[in-house]
């Protein structure tokens, strides 16, 4: 992780720490650039450090954030595995394949059917 981008990091947490109640989901909105793997390591470490020096509420808000963060990574990670697999079906129309062809796909993917 470079320098630039853990210092962006720190700059949306401290701003996170400090902004009047109710008006994170703004500020998350506005850097949503940074709402990656990186950020929620960033969160994390801060959280325990906060944790160690007695301030147990902000240290809950990072880490509640971060679990939340987590949960909306995972569905769009799940959502990009099927927009994946719709784009694959797609390719293999296009290039001409036959039934059997995407019949099989269909049939290794049958957990991405439903």
């Amino acid at each position: 992780m470079n320098e630039q981008r853990e210092q962006a990091y720190s700059n949306l947490i401290n701003q996170l720490l400090i902004c009047p109640n109710g008006q994170e989901a703004e500020i998350l909105q506005q850097n949503r650039e940074l709402l990656d793997n990186g950020f929620l390591q960033t969160a994390t470490y801060y959280a325990r450090k906060l944790q160690e020096d007695g301030k147990e509420q902000p240290a809950a808000f990072l880490l509640n954030l971060v679990q939340q963060l987590s949960q909306v990574n995972l569905a769009h990670n799940e959502h990009q595995t099927y927009l994946d697999f719709l784009l694959e079906i797609l390719r293999k129309i296009n290039s001409g394949a036959n039934q059997k062809q995407i019949y099989l796909l269909f049939q290794q993917n049958l957990d991405k059917l439903n």
